[in-house]
């Protein structure tokens, strides 16, 4: 059974919206990004993989597991705004609590930081090790309770409609275009508190160009 904390849970998510600020609103090809900042004590947060598909790769979760247990960011092809993004998280086990339970990866069960290269397994035992330690997990999170479950809706199109005529304060390069930020943050009792922000696009925006 999954204990919830009573304290304050410190959790952040942002979802970044970039696009070129000389083309009208309407027209303009945004680029989606959320990333969850996970700063739960003594527990971590587990999310059901029902997010939208990632261009970047986040160990391969994000395209093949039920759950996404360390992945925390995912990042959509330009141009791809959904009209909505559902987030459904519960409290689970913290890496620490895993490894204690057997479910560590082969990093943790292998000791490979200790190992020379030389003594390190072959990687398809690796692999397939890993495979084995997922199955795990997610049997184990298949387990619970589905009170431990909450859900957030988030509807990034319209946060797009708020932000088109609108400029970042500060200065910043207006052909790298705008970044749209949504941060959440989630308390233990299943409440949530939405912001959302407008940034010029940082100079390493990968999408910014």
């Amino acid at each position: 059974m999954v204990r919830v904390l009573t304290s304050v849970v410190l959790l952040g998510v942002f979802i970044v919206l970039n696009g070129c600020s000389f083309i009208p609103s309407f027209a303009m090809k945004n680029s989606l990004e959320f990333y969850v900042q996970d700063d739960l004590v003594g527990q971590n947060a587990v999310y059901k993989n029902n997010w939208p598909q990632c261009d970047n790769a986040v160990s391969g979760q994000i395209h093949k597991s039920k759950y996404i247990v360390t992945g925390n960011r995912c990042k959509l092809l330009p141009g791809h705004v959904p009209s909505e993004i559902v987030i459904e998280y519960a409290p689970w086990l913290t890496y620490r609590q895993q490894v204690e339970a057997g479910m560590g990866n082969s990093r943790s069960h292998f000791k490979l930081d200790g190992l020379p290269w030389d003594k390190k397994p072959p990687m398809d035992v690796l692999i397939a090790y890993d495979d084995k330690i997922d199955l795990m997990k997610e049997a184990a999170i298949d387990k619970l309770p589905a009170s431990s479950w909450k859900r957030i809706v988030l509807h990034p199109a319209d946060l797009v409609f708020k932000y088109r005529f609108k400029k970042p304060s500060g200065r910043g390069n207006r052909l790298r275009g705008k970044e749209l930020h949504y941060i959440i943050t989630l308390n233990p009792d299943g409440s949530y508190k939405v912001e959302d922000k407008l940034y010029w696009v940082s100079p390493y925006s990968k999408y910014g160009q």
